[in-house]
């Protein structure tokens, strides 16, 4: 990942888009998992990217595969993610 005092932070949302696009590999599995639109997805990925400051993903045929900073990324943020699950149940 990038110097920390570029970096800024992203919200719990783009956290979310994050885990459906490494689930489904694209923006449109990940649209429908969250009940957004194709777009509002990628964009949410691209406003990740340029806040963090490094690449999240590889565009590779059509598919999306996560960077190795995605794969932390993600692993880092899975337990908040858990806890935000269970108190919205």
């Amino acid at each position: 990942m990038s110097d920390s005092s570029t970096r800024t932070l992203i919200n719990l949302r783009q956290l979310e888009v994050l885990r459906a696009v490494m689930r489904y590999r694209t923006t449109i599995g990940a649209a429908e998992e969250l009940g957004m639109s194709q777009p509002a997805v990628s964009n949410a990925i691209k406003l990740a990217e340029t806040k963090i400051g490094v690449q999240l993903f590889d565009r590779v045929s059509n598919r999306l595969q996560p960077t190795p900073d995605a794969r932390v990324l993600l692993a880092d943020a899975e337990p908040l993610l858990r806890v935000h699950e269970a108190i919205q149940r």
